[in-house]
């Protein structure tokens, strides 16, 4: 693995780590935790989308309404997925784990993919 992209990995897994220990502080049993965790996911998401809905939108009307409609289908898409994946998969975990575990993989390469798209706007 290229250094850049080890360092990139290790900030992530401290990053969230940090986040995860905040939110267990923060909450008071376990649905308040898992609540500052979806909630932390969903401002990260929203960090990577908003600015490039903004400039997609501010560039072409009809390009921002596809960027929007790609999302609420994403959306929708994660919400089925994880459903699907709790269901089948849960190996003994806590359903609410299993159903989290998966919104973050799929939150992770969301904003992955928004980014990109972000630097590919001129």
């Amino acid at each position: 693995m290229k250094p850049i992209a080890l360092a990139f990995v290790l900030l992530f897994a401290v990053a969230f780590s940090v986040q995860a220990q905040d939110c267990e502080q923060a909450g008071s049993n376990m649905a308040a935790v898992r609540a500052c965790l979806y909630e932390a996911l969903e401002k990260d998401l929203d960090a990577a989308y908003r600015p490039l809905h903004r400039k997609v939108a501010g560039k072409d009307a009809q390009a921002g309404a596809l960027l929007q409609k790609s999302q609420a289908s994403w959306r929708a898409f994660v919400e089925d997925s994880c459903a699907f994946t709790t269901r089948v998969n849960v190996d003994g975990a806590i359903e609410e784990d299993a159903r989290y575990n998966c919104q973050v993989d799929f939150t992770n390469a969301r904003i992955k993919v928004l980014k990109a798209w972000m630097g590919q706007q001129k």
